[in-house]
Order: C-alpha cells, then structure tokens, then sequence
C-alpha cells in the first residue's frame, strides 16, 4: 500500500489520512474545490454584508432555524444539505438577485466541497461556531461584521480544502 501511497503522489495525487483512515483526491479535484471555494468567497462576503442590511424577520427566522438544526444535526449528509441551504438563505437576503444565482450555480460544488472538507477534517463542530457569527453579525444588522465573517469562515474551508 506504501508503494500505492507514493506511486499517487508522485503523479501529482494528494494523500490525506485522518481518523485512521487514508483518503485520496486527485489534484483537479482539489483545485475545482479550491476554484469554487474562491468564487464562492467572492459573493458570499458582500452577500452577507447585504444581508445584514436587508434581511427581513422572517429571512433571520429562517436562518436561525438552519443554524439550529446544523447545531442538533449528525447525519453527515443531512448537514451537508443543511450547509447549502444556509448559505442559499444568506444570499436570498441579501437581495440581491446576482449573488443568489452565483450561489445556486455553485451549490454542487460547494456542497461537494462540504463533504469532503467534513469527512477529512471534521470541521462541522468548527463550522457551526463560524455559522453563528455570521448570524450574530447579519442579526445585528453589521454589514462589516456579516462580510467579515463569512470571508473568515470561506478562508479557512479553503484552506482545509487546499492543505
């Protein structure tokens, strides 16, 4: 298996072990994910600068509840889906019809991106803190706040993405 290891490696495949166990994403994977993570950041800070400013009652209702159910949730999957949906319902409130449609055409991949990130790294607990700031700041009506914590948290899924 070492031999394997070092044979993927070395045509340019990643090897990441976490848990025991040992995973394998090829390098155009990685930099699909890492190409969507960026794009994604792209609308997602302003998209929740926005949202901060224009989300009505109902919409921070709506994401409060997703953020409560990430919280609750352990069916990796469900979560997941749970993920997208956030980050649909921050672009949707943001009011912004653009950063809607940029975040519904990348919801596959980004979705794709989640599970593999939460498989390899075990960012869920992680990622539901950084979840709750980004409501915190959006609740608070912060666009500054909204923005920044949503690139703080996109940073960082990139970074687990691309390490």
């Amino acid at each position: 298996m070492a031999d394997v290891d070092r044979g993927i490696e070395a045509a340019g495949g990643a090897i990441v072990g976490r848990d025991g166990g040992t995973h394998r994403c090829d390098q155009l994977l990685r930099h699909q994910l890492a190409d969507a993570a960026a794009t994604s950041a792209a609308g997602h800070a302003p998209a929740a600068g926005f949202a901060a400013l224009r989300r009505t009652d109902v919409q921070l209702a709506q994401l409060r509840g997703l953020v409560d159910r990430m919280d609750a949730e352990t069916d990796p999957a469900e979560w997941v889906r749970l993920d997208a949906e956030f980050h649909l319902a921050i672009a949707a409130a943001s009011g912004n019809g653009v950063f809607a449609a940029v975040v519904g055409e990348l919801r596959d991949a980004l979705s794709q991106q989640s599970k593999m990130i939460n498989k390899l790294s075990k960012r869920q607990q992680a990622s539901g803190v950084e979840h709750r700031v980004i409501l915190d700041a959006i609740a608070d009506g912060s666009y500054e706040g909204a923005a920044n914590a949503m690139s703080d948290h996109l940073r960082i899924v990139e970074s687990t993405v691309v390490s």
